[in-house]
């Protein structure tokens, strides 16, 4: 894997990482809908990582 796959995989873990705390936040305050957005964005990154891992080479 190059260095550059390396990185882009990293931002995306971090980018995960980060939308489960404010999703956990979100609904630790009643936010349903904003809870429910995060989730979203949250299936969609991880659609994203796991293409970065199978096929690294190729654009997202």
């Amino acid at each position: 894997m190059r260095i550059k796959d390396k990185t882009k995989l990293s931002k995306v873990e971090d980018e995960i990482r980060k939308m489960e705390m404010k999703a956990k936040k979100a609904k630790s305050k009643g936010m349903h809908a904003t809870y429910s957005n995060y989730m979203l964005d949250i299936s969609i990154l991880k659609g994203q990582l796991q293409k970065l891992r199978t096929h690294p080479h190729r654009a997202l």
